[in-house]
Parts: structure tokens; C-alpha cells; sequence
């Protein structure tokens, strides 16, 4: 009997597979069919070389020192990151609750303006707009600041606090762009021509003191903007009865929303976009010649529609917008305006030569037709840091019909040179 116990123990002791004294996982525990062995790249340290993390809840295969208290660990301390960049500028961040970039962007322009009897050559600062702007108490929270040096006297352009924790609902308030037209939108920097067309300018309003909801649902494939602004224009007190509503509506049906006319130069891939803009609002009317220092000018209302196209591929791109506007006159009196411009561009070498043009029409009566203004531009780019240092030369050919058909137009020729730098 007792031989035979002896052999049983001796054949249980040889089946039985042997334990490492330095593995700390029980030999009776075998994985699960879905356990993968790890790399010796990838092996978890062992319970003497690493605690438990305070902030993950100990499982059975992370063994914990019971016998020590647990303490809750204190927030990382977050150090400011100092950075400076061309992209970025110069500033500072911390974390995700606050940043501040300084960027400068400026442009010189030396002009040759050639008409019927004169010839006017120029030169001037076109634009010296130091920015400030960045993220404040939440990375949805952003700022926006930006005067104008140039010209007479500084004047300040921006001021906007914007709140945007979701794609789909967001809401700005300040002085800023009003969201008619999409080249309006487009910051200076990134046009192509070295200023906005004549037409977008007549027919849109300036920057506003005002409040603005606007969203990017569906993954940016829709856009839409509706603002209330005081309508007194820029840096200008509230009041009046001048008050303004604008609205955008804008659909991507390629590509993502990057408000540029140089998509090129900034990764965007194939895009094809439109928009659709509205604006009702109160303005006053001009003053009869004559008129008296002290005379108050007439209330009217005014309404402005407009419609946008912009498609890129390649190394080309294309965008065209038309305006109609309708405005009430002393007298009760009507008028109607349209106008619209069509620009387009193609690189010719690279991403460093590009050609490129303009035609635009104003047609500020269109019961007479008076005063009808077209011009012509053509265009040449070099590229020397995309736009942050580049350089364009322009010619424009303008044609200004006369109030009646007993004047003769008036035409002019205009040479351009302007250089761009944006940090």
C-alpha cells in the first residue's frame, strides 16, 4: 500500500509543470483564449517596479498594495509652452484653457493710375494690422482682436469674443465681419487679387457692432450664419433705428469650409461650394446738394441678395458672385442695383508663378444704367513663402459710362505693384 501511494505522488509531481519563484502570476490561472503572450517590448512591469494608477481602478491582474492609503493625485501643474512660428506667430499656451498669438500682416503698394487727362503715381501702405487672438477658459472660447495702423489715423477693425462648443451651434459678439458674401470672409491675406472686387465692396456692409449665431453641421457640408448688427457701421455708437439683419446659408458639396481664394497654398483639397446671402436694413440717404451743415439725412430701408460660387481643382480655381440690391429713395421712390464679378487663376510653375483674372460690372441704376462701371484685370503672382511673402503685379483696365448719353465714358489704365508679408 504504501509503495503504491509513493508512486502516485511521485507521477502527480512529474505531470505538474514547474513555478517560477519570480513570476507573480498564480501557475493555476491559465489565459483566456483571447489573451495575447506580449512582446518583450510590451510587458506589463511587475508589481514591485510600478504602482497602481490613482486614476484606474485595480483589476485582477493589477495587484495593489492594500496596505497603503490611497490618495487621490493632484492635477498636473500646466507650464506655459512659449512658441514662435510663421503659421503661429509668437505667443504662448497653457494646456488647452488658454493661448495668445501675435501675428502682423501688411501690405505696400506702389500704384500707376493713367485716365482721360491725368496720371497719378502712388505710393502707401495699403494695410498694417498687428492681431491678437487665442483660446480663453475652454478651447472653445476664442478671442479676436485687430486694429489698422495704416492710413490716417488707427482705427480698430475687430474685437470678437466667439463661443463654439459644438459643430453645429455657435455664437460670436463684437465688432467683426458681417457674413455677406464669401469673399468678404476671406481674410485679406488670402486673396488672390490684391484687393476685394469693386463690386463686392459696393454691395456688401462694412464691419458692424452686433451679435451673430452661426454653425457647421453635417461634417461642414452646411454652413449658416444670421446676425443682428446695430447698422451704423464701423466704430460707431448704437442707436439710430439703423438696425441690420444678415444671413448666409452656404452648402460644400466638396471639401471642407476654408474661407481662401489661394487653396492651393493651403492644402485644400477639390472644392465645390455655393452660398446664398440676404441683408435688410436701415441707412441713410444722401443729402441733396445744397444741403445745410446741420441738415439730418432721411431713413430708408434697403435689401441685398446675393449669390456665391467657388470651385478648385488642381492647380486652377474659379469663384464668381452676383448682387441685386433694392433700396428705398425719398419720395417713395424705388431703385434697383446688381453687379457681380468672376475671377479665376492657374498656377503656371509650381506653387510659386500664377496667373490669373478679374472681370467686374456695377450697374448702380438699372432703370438709366447710369453711371455703369466695368473693369477688366489680369494678374501675376510670385510666391515666395506662399502668402506669407508674396508679391503681385496688376493691370486694370476700368470704363465708367456718364450719367446720360450725352457724356462720353470715362476710362482709365492702372499698374499695380504690391508686396505682402503676414507673420
Amino acid at each position: 500500500m504504501l509503495t503504491s501511494l509513493l508512486s502516485l505522488t511521485l507521477f502527480i509531481q512529474s505531470a505538474a509543470p514547474a513555478v517560477d519563484p519570480a513570476d507573480p502570476t498564480p501557475s493555476t490561472v491559465a489565459p483566456t483564449p483571447s489573451t495575447v503572450a506580449p512582446t518583450p517590448s510590451t510587458v506589463a512591469p511587475t508589481p514591485s517596479t510600478i504602482a497602481p494608477s490613482a486614476a484606474a481602478p485595480a483589476t485582477a491582474t493589477e495587484p495593489t498594495t492594500s496596505a497603503l492609503p490611497q490618495t487621490s493625485a493632484a492635477p498636473p501643474k500646466m507650464d506655459p509652452a512659449w512658441f514662435a512660428s510663421v503659421d503661429r506667430g509668437l505667443g504662448v499656451s497653457v494646456g488647452d484653457s488658454f493661448s495668445a498669438e501675435l501675428h502682423f500682416f501688411t501690405q505696400l503698394r506702389l500704384e500707376q493710375v493713367i485716365s482721360d487727362d491725368t496720371r497719378s503715381p502712388e505710393f502707401r501702405v495699403v494695410m498694417a494690422r498687428p492681431v491678437l487672438r487665442g483660446k480663453l477658459i475652454r478651447p472653445w472660447i476664442s478671442y479676436f482682436v485687430q486694429p489698422e495702423l495704416a492710413g490716417k489715423s488707427p482705427a480698430l477693425l475687430d474685437a470678437e469674443l466667439t463661443i463654439f462648443p459644438h459643430a453645429a451651434f455657435g455664437i460670436k459678439v463684437g465688432q467683426f465681419l458681417t457674413p455677406f458674401s464669401r469673399e468678404f470672409l476671406v481674410p485679406p491675406f488670402r486673396l488672390l487679387f490684391p484687393d476685394f472686387a469693386p463690386s463686392n465692396i459696393y454691395f456688401r456692409d462694412n464691419r458692424d457692432l452686433g451679435l451673430m449665431l452661426f454653425g457647421m453641421p453635417l461634417d461642414g457640408h452646411l454652413e449658416y450664419y444670421a446676425g443682428v448688427f446695430n447698422g451704423n457701421g464701423i466704430n460707431q455708437t448704437p442707436g439710430g433705428a439703423r438696425i441690420m439683419g444678415i444671413a448666409r446659408l452656404a452648402a460644400n458639396l466638396r471639401g471642407k469650409p476654408v474661407y481662401t481664394e489661394t487653396p492651393e497654398l493651403d492644402d485644400t483639397a477639390t472644392q465645390l461650394a455655393f452660398g446664398l446671402n440676404a441683408t435688410y436694413g436701415r441707412h441713410d440717404l444722401p443729402l441733396p446738394a445744397g444741403s445745410p451743415a446741420a441738415a439730418v439725412a432721411e431713413i430708408a430701408p434697403y435689401a441685398t441678395l446675393g449669390i456665391d460660387l467657388t470651385v478648385h481643382k488642381g492647380a486652377c480655381s474659379a469663384q464668381a458672385e452676383g448682387y441685386a440690391k433694392w433700396q428705398q429713395l425719398s419720395g417713395d421712390v424705388t431703385q434697383w442695383s446688381a453687379g457681380g464679378y468672376l475671377h479665376g487663376g492657374c498656377f503656371v510653375y509650381r506653387r510659386a508663378l500664377q496667373l490669373a483674372a478679374r472681370a467686374d460690372v456695377i450697374d448702380a441704376n438699372l432703370d438709366t444704367h447710369a453711371g455703369l462701371r466695368a473693369q477688366a484685370e489680369g494678374l501675376l503672382v510670385y510666391y515666395v513663402q506662399g502668402n506669407h511673402l508674396k508679391f503681385q503685379l496688376r493691370y486694370a483696365y476700368g470704363n465708367v459710362r456718364g450719367p446720360d448719353i450725352l457724356t462720353d465714358a470715362s476710362t482709365t489704365h492702372t499698374l499695380t505693384l504690391q508686396g505682402q508679408l503676414q507673420l
